[in-house]
């Protein structure tokens, strides 16, 4: 699986190899991607899906991310945001609960 993360990548190492999905983007500054608008926060997902990413986990996900298809990985704090939802049931399962140990 073909991830990209938000959020410094010390908070992404461990689970990503836990899991063995490969993250081929990163955007290291998370406060930095929350406070620009949705907007532009489209447009970075929009860059990431177009690189062949799949799946972009977040750290310090904002509630209001939760209206707007992000997906809360149960008391962990991340958020996941499926870029191909025809990818999302065969996997959601292992990202959660790879997230979960956080």
């Amino acid at each position: 699986m073909r991830v990209a993360t938000i959020g410094s990548p010390a908070r992404h190492d461990f689970w990503a190899r836990l899991v063995r999905v490969r993250i081929i983007a990163e955007v290291p500054d998370a406060t930095s991607f929350w406070a620009k608008p949705v907007t532009q926060q489209a447009v970075v997902l929009h860059v990431l899906a177009d690189a062949g990413v799949q799946v972009v986990v977040a750290s310090d996900v904002p509630p209001s991310a939760l209206r707007r298809g992000w997906r809360p990985a149960t008391d962990t704090g991340y958020g996941v945001y499926w870029l191909y939802e025809s990818h999302a049931d065969v996997t959601r399962t292992d990202v959660y609960a790879s997230t979960e140990g956080r």
